[in-house]
């Protein structure tokens, strides 16, 4: 271990369980919320320069152009032989979107309620309620198949462009959605699509293949292009949204498998994102081969508990996360927030393998005094027990 690491080299010796000069500090972070006017990685950067001292390790758009999925209004770097037409009606706080795509195979319909700006009731990132889903039966999937954005439509010029840029000050994951997130469950109802696992499999199957041949397509891409570390999204399948355990070893994790094994295969990097219940679903992850997991949400929102994840499976993945954004850090007070950090840094240093950071983004309702309490804790406990990362994990 070198005396003094970069931040490239502390993140990737924690994720492979070797020791580290200091924790590292991974927080999730919309800087927006601090002054800056974006959450792009520039500002990230800057914000680390200037303000506190962190390890980013930060999360990036996929390859592919998602908005189709994800926004009302389809604007789109592609076309398909398919012609969209909206109606968009005013319901005082809200616009409710129709839109229809005209595709060669037929018609698919949608609507969703958008909130207008400055509609608290929202949230401060709202995402639209989606009233009507576009798949309804399996004729629908052959509609969809117009709307994935082709591989000719692929990249990355930002994740090259700022690699470059930043080099060992920080570690940049293009994000891979899983069968459903973003994509799938934003296409598909997911209450229709966990009582068609049981009444009507062919469809089932069917949605899923779609979206899990999407997420393929886009690592490979990313492989090809010589990308080696990512961010696997698959919250929407979460024991949390209401999955079980036996439905997430069928139909999920040959999916992760697949994705984990192509990255290993060239040396790279498998990180996994899931901010629910995780306890359960970990063996499935090891068992995939999955190298680091967050955002380990403790309960009361989720169910991780860092010393007993140290204990089962500390020897075979790192964690990173866990340290409640809401109970903690928004609503608690310097005094929890130096105890909760010091509790859990204690718990998971020995053996390495730990990364600190938060439940999700940092609220922006949170007091500028427990952020700023949040990072004098993680750098004064990140450097305490840097020693316990040599530890063999009993």
């Amino acid at each position: 271990m070198a005396a003094s690491m970069t931040t490239r080299e502390r993140i990737m010796a924690a994720i492979r369980r070797e020791p580290v000069d200091r924790i590292p500090i991974c927080p999730r972070l919309a800087v927006r919320y601090f002054g800056y006017p974006s959450n792009d990685v520039m500002w990230m950067m800057e914000f680390k320069r200037n303000r506190y001292a962190y390890d980013p390790h930060v999360p990036l758009s996929a390859p592919a152009d998602l908005t189709i999925f994800k926004h009302a209004w389809p604007v789109t770097t592609f076309t398909r032989d398919v012609q969209i037409r909206q109606e968009i009606l005013d319901e005082k706080s809200t616009l409710r979107v129709t839109s229809v795509y005209e595709t060669p195979a037929g018609a698919l319909r949608q609507v969703r309620v958008w909130p207008k700006p400055l509609q608290a009731e929202f949230g401060t990132n709202p995402n639209p309620h989606i009233a009507e889903y576009m798949i309804k039966d399996k004729a629908d999937l052959e509609k969809i198949k117009y709307l994935i954005p082709p591989k000719s439509t692929f990249g990355l010029a930002d994740f090259f462009a700022l690699e470059q840029l930043y080099g060992d000050e920080c570690i940049l994951m293009p994000s891979i959605h899983g069968v459903f997130d973003h994509t799938g469950g934003n296409m598909c109802e997911m209450t229709q699509l966990m009582v068609a696992y049981y009444e009507d499999r062919p469809f089932f199957d069917a949605v899923v293949d779609v979206f899990a041949q999407f997420s393929m397509d886009q690592l490979t891409w990313a492989l090809e292009h010589g990308i080696r570390h990512f961010f696997l999204i698959w919250f929407y399948e979460s024991l949390s949204t209401g999955w079980s355990p036996q439905i997430y070893r069928d139909v999920f994790l040959p999916v992760i498998k697949r994705q984990v094994a192509m990255i290993h295969a060239v040396n790279g990097i498998a990180c996994f994102y899931d901010d629910g219940k995780l306890m359960d679903t970990l063996p499935l992850l090891i068992e995939a081969g999955v190298d680091c997991v967050e955002t380990c949400t403790p309960a009361p929102m989720g169910d991780f508990n860092i010393a007993e994840a140290k204990k089962r499976y500390g020897k075979q993945i790192a964690f990173k996360g866990g340290i409640d954004i809401v109970n903690v850090l928004w609503k608690g007070d310097p005094a929890l927030i130096d105890r909760t950090i010091r509790e859990y840094v204690a718990a998971g240093a020995a053996g390495s393998g730990l990364l600190i950071g938060t439940c999700d983004s940092i609220r922006p309702e949170t007091p500028r005094q427990n952020v700023d309490a949040f990072f004098n804790a993680t750098n004064k406990y990140a450097r305490e027990f840097a020693c316990q990362t040599a530890l063999k994990i009993e």
